[in-house]
């Protein structure tokens, strides 16, 4: 999933909780398992960015996930 900067990450993160929830469905549905234990959250983002993407999480289930350390795009 790309997702374009902008000021609403309540927004983005919400889409990306959703998109795994659907992964999550779909997979169940053939009889598969999302291991959430080994399920990251990582963002790619400009410098310009990277303050702004700080302390991000998103809830997989039951639990919520921390970004990890922002992977800088030039």
């Amino acid at each position: 999933m790309t997702l374009k900067p902008c000021n609403k990450w309540d927004d983005i993160l919400s889409s990306i909780e959703g998109c795994i929830a659907d992964i999550g469905t779909w997979m169940i549905s053939n009889m598969l398992k999302l291991n959430k234990d080994k399920t990251e959250l990582i963002i790619f983002s400009c410098k310009q960015y990277v303050k702004k993407t700080e302390n991000l999480c998103i809830k997989v289930g039951s639990r919520y996930l921390n970004s990890t350390m922002p992977v800088i795009i030039k």
